[in-house]
């Protein structure tokens, strides 16, 4: 019964303290951005031409209207976290199969 009650206190505590989702600030002001990792984007530096050849690729100019990426004020925040036309990148692609654990 004690360790019931001592459940339900902490679960109140959780409940009432707000969750941040907090970010690290990285040196690269798009790291969060989904087209930090895309093929469609003009501007990712990883892709290679084996990559976008015969896919019908069709470049994506995104950055050029979200702040983030030049630091314009005039521009929106624009980072984006989901997108239909989302294609990962073999470099990006690489460092997610990196992290990968195998569980015996």
């Amino acid at each position: 019964m004690k360790g019931q009650m001592a459940f339900n206190e902490f679960m109140d505590i959780c409940e009432e303290t707000p969750r941040q989702e907090s970010r690290i600030p990285m040196v690269d002001p798009c790291y969060y951005c989904l087209c930090n990792s895309c093929i469609n984007n003009a501007e990712n530096r990883y892709v290679q031409p084996d990559e976008i050849l015969g896919n019908g690729w069709e470049p994506c100019f995104f950055c050029d209207d979200c702040k983030i990426y030049d630091n314009d004020v005039s521009k929106q925040d624009m980072e984006r976290g989901q997108c239909a036309r989302y294609k990962i990148d073999n470099h990006h692609a690489g460092e997610k199969r990196k992290k990968i654990k195998i569980v015996r």
